[in-house]
């Protein structure tokens, strides 16, 4: 079973994130969406170092278990609101991966998916320490333990 959508190839097409609102402790669930660059979709972007890939999380897209670096699941957790769902553009899971011809024709656009956003979250990840216990809670100052940067998308070009 899987939750990707076909985007044309031929096209602006890119897949977009819905990032679920949740409380720190709950779940996170995403849906995803396929939408045009023509259409000027209201986007943020999230750049991330992917991390160690033997080590995930769970997440639900499209109301399916899927396993994502735990660096990911980190850096969705810390932006994910607890009122409001968020729209975003996240590489590994916005490009379905296991398609070469779409990793490619993704992977080509990505200038113009990072210059078309309104803001991009930059996550540089957490101390190994962070994980290993997962003692994660929500009063912990995310900027005292993990490095999160929010940038503004005016004028980047």
């Amino acid at each position: 079973m899987t939750f990707y959508s076909p985007v044309n190839t031929t096209s602006r097409d890119i897949r977009l994130l819905t990032l679920h609102p949740g409380e720190w402790q709950d779940d996170i669930h995403c849906d995803l969406f396929v939408a045009s660059l023509d259409q000027n979709p209201d986007y943020q972007t999230l750049s991330y170092t992917w991390g160690d890939s033997t080590s995930t999380k769970p997440l639900f897209i499209n109301s399916i278990e899927v396993r994502a670096t735990q660096n990911l699941e980190a850096a969705l957790r810390h932006i994910r609101h607890n009122a409001v769902s968020l729209t975003l553009w996240v590489d590994a899971i916005c490009i379905n991966q296991d398609n070469s011809a779409e990793r490619t024709h993704q992977v080509s656009m990505m200038g113009q998916i990072y210059k078309s956003c309104t803001h991009c979250y930059m996550w540089l990840g957490c101390p190994d320490e962070y994980f290993k216990n997962d003692q994660r809670t929500p009063t912990e100052p995310v900027l005292d333990i993990c490095e999160l940067i929010f940038i503004h998308n005016h004028g980047f070009h």
